[in-house]
């Protein structure tokens, strides 16, 4: 595959837009069919290649109830949101419950 010309990755990237643009499939199903293709052409599927990016950071927030989140041990800086009462709570690895903000 890596021997490909610029005249066949041009053909191969165009039949790809019409496959993942095509109707027929879900979302879901174009994802998974770009992942198998992005690691079949280059070693790693497209979560690996997006942490190699200059901005290795996300923001993950998770949320749970009153009580969840009340009982829950974060990892030191995580946050998780409560969805009743509306806020956030920051977690030091230490406190169970973390620290609301």
């Amino acid at each position: 595959m890596n021997n490909l010309t610029p005249n066949d990755k041009t053909t191969l990237v165009t039949a790809l837009l019409c496959l993942v643009n095509d109707e027929v499939y879900n979302p879901m199903e174009k994802r998974d069919i770009l992942n198998e293709i992005t690691k079949e052409l280059t070693g790693f599927n497209i979560n690996d290649i997006l942490s190699e990016t200059e901005n290795r950071r996300r923001l993950v927030i998770k949320n749970g109830t009153r009580a969840e989140n009340d009982n829950y041990l974060g990892v030191a800086g995580e946050l998780t949101a409560d969805v009743e009462t509306k806020k956030l709570r920051l977690h030091d690895g230490v406190t169970v419950g973390g620290f609301e903000i």
